[in-house]
């Protein structure tokens, strides 16, 4: 990327599958740690985490939609 002057970055929220393992049953907390250790693990620069919050999510999908945003996932 550094070579084209490209600055795309993949940015993850959730992971579905960990080393060929469907967790998706799995709650979200502990998916999350899986998500965390796999970005650590990559040790890549064009990586990065979305800010998650796992406590009082309907309050904050309804802030998000107060404030004119499309909502939360």
């Amino acid at each position: 990327q550094e070579g084209q002057d490209c600055r795309l970055r993949f940015v993850a929220f959730d992971v579905l599958r960990f080393a060929g393992e469907d967790v998706t049953a799995r709650p979200l907390k502990e998916r999350l740690a899986l998500l965390d250790a796999a970005y650590l693990a990559a040790e890549n620069p064009h990586l990065g985490l979305a800010k998650t919050h796992v406590s009082d999510k309907a309050y904050v999908h309804e802030g998000l939609l107060a404030a004119g945003k499309e909502g939360s996932v």
